[in-house]
């Protein structure tokens, strides 16, 4: 049996967010106390693809499953993690997000480096002293869940920005709670013998 999920592609968030405003509506917060600038709020929009899982498992570099067993403080995309005091809602480059980043402890690999024990997978979204981003499309990884997790190298705008790290593949698609006897994303759910079969399989 086929299974496919719908997912926003990680390419398309990227897409989204850089092209243009009406995807990447930007807000003051209200109800925060009084700062050198008003608070920002951030919300991305991205367009919708599916992903059968032969395409997640062959565009994914890793493959794993293993527990988030820390998640680090978000921070903009900037030098120094913060904006800077005169950026405002109107003036914020559509190139400025907000990511979060969580260390995964593997219990097993699948694909990629089967020694490596420890990863960092990076998320878009969070909230940064009085500034939040929404990533509609991204998964929100739990401190102490266990996943079954694709994941791809960041190509994108925040590449070069350390330490070494990985995106989800397909965003939500791409992240599985293993809950029981199932494997369950925010897209969709299936048995986890089924999905490790798969992965199993598909993998060379």
């Amino acid at each position: 049996m086929s299974h496919t999920l719908k997912s926003i592609a990680t390419t398309v968030f990227f897409v989204s967010i850089v092209g243009v405003l009406g995807g990447f509506v930007v807000s003051n917060w209200a109800g925060q106390q009084a700062t050198s600038r008003a608070a920002i709020t951030v919300r991305s929009h991205a367009l919708l693809e599916e992903f059968s899982l032969d395409e997640l498992i062959a565009k994914s570099d890793r493959i794993v499953t293993g527990t988030i067993t820390n998640v680090y403080p978000s921070r903009w995309n900037t030098p120094d993690g913060i904006l800077s005091p005169g950026i405002t809602a109107e003036t914020i480059s559509p190139d400025s997000v907000i990511f979060t980043e969580s260390e995964v402890t593997i219990d097993q690999s699948f694909k990629g480096d089967l020694a490596e024990k420890t990863i960092r997978v990076r998320t878009f979204g969070g909230i940064v002293g009085q500034d939040r981003m929404v990533a509609e499309s991204e998964p929100e990884l739990e401190l102490g869940q266990t996943y079954i997790l694709f994941l791809s190298k960041d190509t994108g705008k925040t590449a070069e920005i350390g330490p070494e790290h990985y995106l989800v593949t397909g965003a939500v698609q791409g992240a599985f709670k293993m809950v029981g006897d199932m494997a369950v994303s925010e897209v969709s759910e299936l048995p986890l013998t089924d999905l490790l079969t798969k992965i199993q399989s598909g993998v060379p």
